[in-house]
């Protein structure tokens, strides 16, 4: 866990402060490390008891340049293993986050935004009530499972509308180590996450045991 940004430096209005500091801190992983990170990351996750038996998953597709654990192989190999995926497709006129099953990774195209989406034609909505896990990037997250983002707040409210559901799939958040803090103030649009996956640990917020090492 980061040491630096303990609870002193939480407190009162510091997250935009935490988001460019792990976010400068994030981009300026070398690629070598990024993808060594993410393996060990993604192998802990394909362990997960709750990724392997989940048929429909919603992940998000990382971009490169800000150095977010490499979703890529991860997505190609659940669609080769036979998952449905399910990608975010995001509204920034509207401030939210749809939704959209994908059969390929070649349906995929880079915007300017640096974000890959669903080419136009491949556009397949899909009732969030069948997605089975929920797999979020952060920029920061603590034990509690309360993260912060990029800080437009696409995940926040798409997290929302998740708990609005009758039956709420659960959520996990794939990060480094150094992003964990040891406190986030929250405040009411805040939704915390159920699992965090790191290289070096499964964090479980809201279970009795605190880390499992899978």
């Amino acid at each position: 866990m980061t040491e630096a940004f303990g609870e002193f430096a939480l407190l009162g209005d510091k997250k935009s402060w935490i988001r460019q500091t792990l976010l400068s801190r994030r981009r300026g992983l070398p690629e070598e490390q990024v993808q060594q990170k993410s393996k060990l990351i993604i192998d802990r996750l394909r362990r997960f008891p709750l990724y392997q038996r989940a048929e429909v998953i919603h992940c998000y597709l990382s971009v490169p340049k800000l150095g977010e654990v490499d979703t890529h192989d991860l997505i190609k190999q659940a669609l080769k293993n036979g998952k449905r995926v399910v990608v975010p497709v995001t509204d920034f006129k509207r401030r939210v986050i749809k939704h959209s099953e994908i059969k390929s990774f070649e349906e995929l195209e880079q915007k300017p935004s640096g974000l890959k989406e669903p080419k136009r034609g491949y556009l397949r909505p899909i009732d969030l009530k069948l997605i089975d896990l929920v797999i979020l990037p952060c920029v920061a997250i603590d034990p509690q499972g309360n993260r912060i983002g990029m800080g437009g707040g696409f995940y926040d409210r798409f997290l929302s509308d998740l708990h609005a559901l009758s039956r709420l799939p659960p959520t996990v958040v794939l990060a480094y180590e150094f992003q964990m803090v040891d406190r986030i103030e929250t405040g009411p649009k805040d939704v915390g996450v159920e699992w965090i996956i790191t290289e070096e640990k499964i964090y479980s917020p809201h279970n009795s045991q605190d880390r499992l090492e899978l």
